[in-house]
C-alpha cells in the first residue's frame, strides 16, 4: 500500500516538473478519479480502526488541554482581583 502512494506522490512530482500544459481529457480525469476513490475505500477501514483505537487518548488530551486553558484562566482572573 505503501508503494502505491509513493508512485502516485512521485507520478505528481514528475508531472509538476514539465515545462508544458498538459490538458487533461474526460478520459484521464475519469482515471484519475477512479484511482483516487479506490484509494480512499482502501484506507478508509484503516483510518477508521486508528481513530477507534486512539479515541480514548485523544479525548483525554482534549480535555486536559481545555481544562489547563480553563485553570489558567481562573488563574488570571484570580490575580486582578
Amino acid at each position: 500500500m505503501q508503494r502505491k502512494w509513493l508512485f502516485i506522490a512521485l507520478l505528481f512530482c514528475f508531472a509538476a516538473c514539465k515545462q508544458e500544459d498538459t490538458q487533461l481529457n474526460r478520459d484521464d480525469l475519469t482515471e484519475i478519479d477512479t484511482l483516487f476513490r479506490n484509494i480512499r475505500v482502501d484506507l478508509a477501514p484503516k483510518m477508521d480502526s486508528l481513530c477507534l483505537a486512539n479515541k480514548r487518548q485523544i479525548y483525554d488530551q482534549a480535555f486536559d488541554s481545555i481544562f489547563q486553558e480553563r485553570m489558567a484562566r481562573i488563574n488570571r482572573l484570580k490575580q486582578l482581583q
